[in-house]
């Protein structure tokens, strides 16, 4: 199998990193990681993610058109979303924290 790296970062100190055990096929390994950074004005959060492609498993998964570009695309759109939730969450939540 060849795996592709793919690198992306969406926009207190403290850190959490996690890898999934089980992933989609598209990806032969998932790690994300969470820094948290306290700021003047507030807390700075900060999602990363860190994916290998299985490029074997695209047009499988995928369809017959897909490309590695698109798939890096895909994964990029679907972390970014889920992330961008989580922190959206994660800011309720602390705001009704006394």
């Amino acid at each position: 199998m060849t795996v592709w790296p793919v690198f992306f970062t969406p926009t207190i100190h403290a850190e959490r990193v996690d890898s999934d055990s089980k992933t989609p096929p598209v990806l032969a390994a998932h790690l994300g990681e969470w820094l948290f950074r306290e700021k003047a004005d507030g807390i700075e959060l900060t999602a990363r993610h860190t994916v290998l492609l299985n490029p074997e498993a695209v047009q499988e998964t995928l369809g017959a058109k897909a490309t590695i570009a698109a798939t890096k695309s895909a994964v990029r759109d679907v972390l970014t979303a889920n992330s961008m939730t989580t922190m959206r969450h994660a800011k309720a939540y602390t705001g009704s924290v006394s």
